[in-house]
């Protein structure tokens, strides 16, 4: 989730698009809402859903995560997904 002042990548024309993150296909979805606190901005944030929930590879992190769960595209520490999306969408 970011302040949408400061994402230069167009995600609004993205969202519903499949895309692979680590070899496994994703629905991206992007949601983009007015934030008041510390000040008043808009903010957005892009989730890449994992498509098979039913795969061995997605249970075995559930059954880690104890939940299920999603990729944070734009996760300051998850830098690279944000990366291997943007390349495959055609860059910035």
């Amino acid at each position: 989730m970011r302040d949408k002042e400061f994402v230069s990548f167009d995600w609004e024309k993205h969202n519903g698009k499949i895309v692979l993150v680590d070899g496994e296909q994703c629905r991206l979805k992007v949601r983009i809402w007015e934030a008041i606190f510390p000040y008043k901005h808009t903010v957005i944030d892009v989730i890449a859903d994992p498509i098979d929930k039913e795969s061995k590879w997605y249970q075995e992190l559930k059954k880690v995560l104890k939940d299920d769960w999603h990729y944070e595209v734009l996760n300051d520490l998850n830098i690279s997904i944000e990366e291997q999306i943007i390349n495959q969408l055609g860059g910035v």
